[in-house]
């Protein structure tokens, strides 16, 4: 039987016959349980009285500035190998490399691959939510931003584009919230014993986030693109949604490394994600905001994804058929800032957003396994 254990009691770790200690992704320790005392003792590294192995060899992988070595398999001999002279006669612990960059990067994405796969649960929930709410919206709104229809207003359509986007927004956050401070301590104990670094880790979660959320993004179109009669094109709102779902990740996962757990994700949840339905003009327009209030927009991903959104949907305002329309759009756009001329900024906020958060939940998490905090 093979199985990977994190901090046994000395009652679970002395019933194993053998162990494989992993310390910056190579062998520690390689060989019976009843020997490591012994072991570590030989190699500079008494295990005190009364102390549970598995706890004082963590607390080894951890601290120590250079760490021991033994493996006879991989020596192919059965003996410690753990020093070698110097020049002066005297003695060095032979330091382990860590494993590379691509390494990490690759063998964490296989696993988070796997545990993706293997939850068909959460991911026929997503999807079976996602469609559910886009149809349900198809209904409610239906046929609201086709121009065809004699009770048709820009601001029915903008107003249906604006709930879509909304709920894009708020679905994609979910799942982080959830999960991410489940996994953490996991991978704050791994990142102590340096079997990875922070950034392979989160890389290889984007790896799988990226995909996933462009799906999802494509089926919020496929339920509500034809049934809202939108007149944009399909593929640029399937990019948009999607700009706007990872962007919101970026904040949960910001959330979901600085708080304790999953619970307490949920309840700080809406001071992130509520007050950025201030600033789309869904409720009051951007211009008439207290100006000492207005730069909280640069924060908020709703805004510049409803941005794009309404640039894609009703481009420069002169594609309608009467006056009346066209006032109505150029009024909406001006109140809210939304401008051709600034499709390159709104872009280049959401990047921003998106590097940010990305690197400000990275320095959490390396803050949180330095300080030994899950």
């Amino acid at each position: 039987i093979l199985c990977t254990i994190h901090q046994p009691s000395s009652e679970i770790f002395n019933s194993f016959h053998k162990t494989m200690i992993l310390s910056k992704g190579s062998v520690m320790y390689n060989g019976s349980v009843t020997a490591i005392s012994q072991v570590f003792d030989e190699l500079g590294f008494p295990i005190p009285a009364l102390t549970n192995p598995a706890d004082y060899v963590m607390l080894i992988a951890q601290t120590a500035a250079a760490l021991p070595h033994y493996n006879p398999d991989e020596d192919e001999k059965d003996e410690i190998n753990v020093q070698q002279l110097t020049d002066d006669g005297g003695s060095d612990i032979i330091d382990q490399r860590k494993a590379g960059f691509c390494t990490q990067a690759s063998v964490l994405a296989v696993r988070e691959f796997r545990n993706f796969y293997r939850d068909i649960g959460f991911l026929v929930a997503n999807i079976a939510i996602t469609l559910f709410l886009n149809l349900l919206f198809g209904a409610v709104f239906y046929q609201a931003a086709n121009r065809d229809e004699p009770d048709y207003t820009v601001a029915g359509g903008y107003g249906a584009l604006l709930l879509v986007l909304t709920s894009a927004m708020f679905g994609s956050a979910q799942g982080p919230l959830l999960t991410f401070p489940l996994e953490r301590s996991v991978m704050i104990r791994e990142y102590q014993t340096g079997t990875y670094s922070s950034f392979p880790y989160l890389l290889s979660k984007l790896l799988v986030e990226l995909p996933r959320s462009f799906i999802v993004s494509l089926i919020v179109m496929l339920a509500s693109y034809w049934l809202i009669g939108y007149n944009g094109n399909f593929f640029l709102f399937v990019l948009v949604i999607f700009g706007i779902q990872v962007c919101s990740a970026s904040y949960a996962y910001v959330l979901g490394a600085a708080v304790a757990d999953a619970k307490q994700g949920q309840e700080f949840a809406p001071l992130v994600l509520v007050p950025q339905l201030l600033f789309t003009g869904l409720f009051v327009p951007i211009a008439v905001i207290p100006e000492w209030l207005q730069w909280v927009q640069y924060v908020c991903v709703l805004k510049y994804g409803v941005n794009l959104g309404a640039l894609v949907e009703f481009g420069d305002c002169q594609d309608f058929d009467t006056p009346a329309e066209i006032g109505q759009c150029e009024t909406i756009f001006e109140l809210n800032d939304i401008s051709s001329a600034n499709i390159g900024r709104d872009i280049g906020i959401l990047v921003a957003i998106f590097i940010t958060f990305r690197c400000l939940s990275l320095a959490i998490l390396i803050y949180r396994a330095r300080h030994y905090s899950t």
